[in-house]
């Protein structure tokens, strides 16, 4: 008894054309979706890259940009230099009121010893 060959290499013939068919459907949705999703990520590069300056668009829509330091460095720190002068406000001579914050004992209850004097100091509220 002889196997017919030719009818199962046709029908496996009959399957991988239908598979690549399938396939070849497949690949053209997809490269419609490509075509789509390049156009879409073309639209949004375009939009990201517009900002008041170079297009009709007003400066509030613009992105936050940090604005840049045009100083040079000295090479020096922050803050007064030695030997500066320091600037103190003067005090009023007849304040409105005086408060006195003495504290003479700890929250423990044991003596505290004041090694310095009592350092002035005045609040200035500015009526608007």
């Amino acid at each position: 008894m002889k196997k017919d060959y030719s009818k199962d290499v046709f029908k496996q013939l009959q399957e991988a054309m239908e598979m690549i068919a399938q396939m070849q459907e497949e690949l053209r949705e997809a490269r419609v979706v490509i075509a789509q999703q390049a156009k879409r990520i073309a639209e949004l590069e375009e939009k990201v890259g517009k900002n008041s300056g170079n297009s009709s668009k007003p400066p509030s829509s613009d992105f936050f940009k940090k604005p840049t330091n045009g100083r040079k460095k000295s090479g020096r720190k922050s803050g007064g230099q030695k030997g500066h002068k320091p600037y103190n406000a003067e005090l009023y001579e007849e304040p409105d009121e005086i408060i006195e914050h003495k504290v003479e004992k700890c929250e423990c209850g044991g003596e505290i010893k004041h090694l310095r004097e009592y350092k002035a100091k005045q609040l200035v509220d500015i009526g608007i």
